[in-house]
């Protein structure tokens, strides 16, 4: 069920994206949290947008979840995701990542 939404700067992360997107997929499996069947991921690329002026880039990861999950869980998922994206070793001045619980009584697919 994760929802794994990477949203970033272009044209700088551009070439990139792919490769970041991957990394969080990965790190979002390797948990053995949810089952991989389930895990959906995507990439949205902004033109405009502003940062402090000695900043050229942004990655900010939202991973959304039903919620259910302990918070050492939901933890474990942030973390994950955000070692596997340093690991990746693509520069990247201002990277976050959000972890968003959904209500389940009202989500539906």
């Amino acid at each position: 069920m994760p929802h794994i939404i990477l949203e970033y700067s272009s044209p700088t992360l551009s070439p990139h994206a792919d490769r970041i997107l991957r990394a969080a997929y990965d790190a979002v499996v390797a948990t053995d949290i949810f089952q991989y069947e389930s895990i959906k991921a995507r990439h949205i690329a902004y033109d405009a947008f502003i940062l402090a002026e000695h900043s050229k880039s942004f990655a900010h990861i939202t991973v959304k979840i039903l919620d259910g999950r302990t918070q050492e869980q939901r933890a474990h998922v942030a973390d994950a995701v955000f070692a596997a994206i340093l690991a990746t070793g693509i520069a990247i001045d201002k990277l976050s990542i959000e972890l968003h619980e959904m209500d389940s009584t009202t989500y539906r697919k």
